[in-house]
Parts: structure tokens; sequence; C-alpha cells
């Protein structure tokens, strides 16, 4: 279960706080990339943003994911607080959003994938990965580029996503 009712859980973030639009469906706590190959921001500097691994890599894409656990940056939709929105609530395509790059050893709430039929119970320290196409996060399998963040409860039998309290790692 998710610690408290927002996205960020450190007392004093030190990340970086960036805005946007949104495009897609995707929930608060979602790792977002930017939308590859746009020609420019829009008029007052922002860009397109879209859940990790939505747009397939190609060559010269230094951003696209490829695989599950490839290294990007880390950027994490946050909850649209300043209209009142919780952070369960979806966006939708062209939704102004704010993401925020967090500093290792900062605590987030991040949205866990169930994947059905695995063994995908979490305890304390299990390191995740960013799935490539949804942004969501998985505990770690294979051989991963990154690990970005590591669970700090307990999570048995999941039989759907849900916000994690996790620990950003850096790496």
């Amino acid at each position: 279960m998710a610690k408290g009712n927002s996205i960020i859980v450190s007392a004093q973030p030190r990340g970086v706080f960036k805005e946007g639009y949104i495009i897609g469906t995707p929930k608060p706590g979602t790792c977002v990339t930017l939308v590859p190959e746009q020609t420019a921001p829009d008029d007052t500097g922002r860009f397109n943003y879209e859940p990790a691994g939505t747009t397939a890599a190609t060559t010269g894409l230094a951003d696209a994911m490829a695989a599950d656990g490839d290294n990007i940056s880390i950027g994490v939709l946050i909850e649209n607080a300043l209209e009142g929105q919780l952070m369960t609530t979806a966006f939708a395509t062209g939704d102004r959003c704010r993401i925020y790059f967090p500093l290792p050893g900062e605590d987030l709430n991040v949205l866990f994938q169930n994947q059905a039929g695995t063994a995908d119970d979490l305890g304390i320290g299990t390191a995740l990965i960013v799935d490539d196409g949804t942004g969501k996060v998985f505990k770690t399998t294979g051989t991963p580029e990154s690990e970005p963040f590591i669970a700090l409860e307990v999570v048995t039998d999941p039989t759907a996503d849900q916000l994690v309290w996790c620990e950003a790692t850096g790496r």
C-alpha cells in the first residue's frame, strides 16, 4: 500500500520538477519520458511526455526504451494537486502535467505493475525495473541496465496494479 497521499513521499524533495503535456492516459506514479522527435516545445517551453517505452527505440533516440529495464532518465508523473486531483486519478492526452526527477535516496509512490501468474511478491529492498511500453515498475528479472527503485514495503500476491512505496536508487 502506498505511503501518504502524494506521489512524492520525501518531506523535502531536492530533485527536478518539470511541466509538460501528457500523451496517453497514465496514472500518477508512472515513469514517463519525452515524446521522441518533437520539433520544438510549445510557446510556453513545455514538451510532450508519454509513459516510458511507448514509442519504440530507433537509432539516435537517447531516451527511448527497447526492452524492460533499459537505462533511461527517470521522470515520475505526479498528481495534479493544483487542480484537486488525487494520486489515483488518470490523466488524458493533452492534459498539463508535472513530472518529478528524483535524486537517489528520495521516497516516492510509484505505479507497480501486477504480472498475473508470476512470482511478483515484493519484500523490502526488492529491486524494481521500468516496463517498456507502460512506464510501470515491476520486480527485476534478467540482467537489466537500470534498477531505479527498491521497494520499501511488502506486497504479497497482488491482484491489480497499485502504488508502491519505493526509494529512488539512482542506478
